[in-house]
């Protein structure tokens, strides 16, 4: 019995994939039924393409400007912690 399960899923599976392997699955390639509206698709992205295209250029932009103009990280300890951290490098140095 388990044998005969076993090759029901094994076919089923493999016609499945063959199923999606040889037609069109993508939402956009659904879409797509005549040339006209594939046509038309790209000046109807083009708007929201550019606003993408500016806004990922702004970023880039605020990324330069911010590591560019800080070439070193800052330190930020106080002299108690500086003065910890040299203790106890100083107590591993005498092991």
């Amino acid at each position: 019995m388990r044998l005969v399960l076993l090759a029901v899923w094994s076919v089923t599976c493999a016609g499945v994939g063959a199923f999606l392997a040889t037609h069109r699955t993508t939402p956009s390639q659904l879409a797509e039924k005549s040339p006209e509206k594939s046509e038309r698709r790209p000046k109807q992205d083009r708007p929201v393409l550019e606003k993408l295209t500016e806004h990922a250029q702004d970023a880039v932009d605020t990324i330069k400007r911010t590591t560019l103009n800080d070439p070193a990280p800052k330190e930020r300890h106080s002299e108690a912690d500086r003065s910890a951290v040299d203790a106890l490098i100083a107590k591993k140095g005498q092991r």
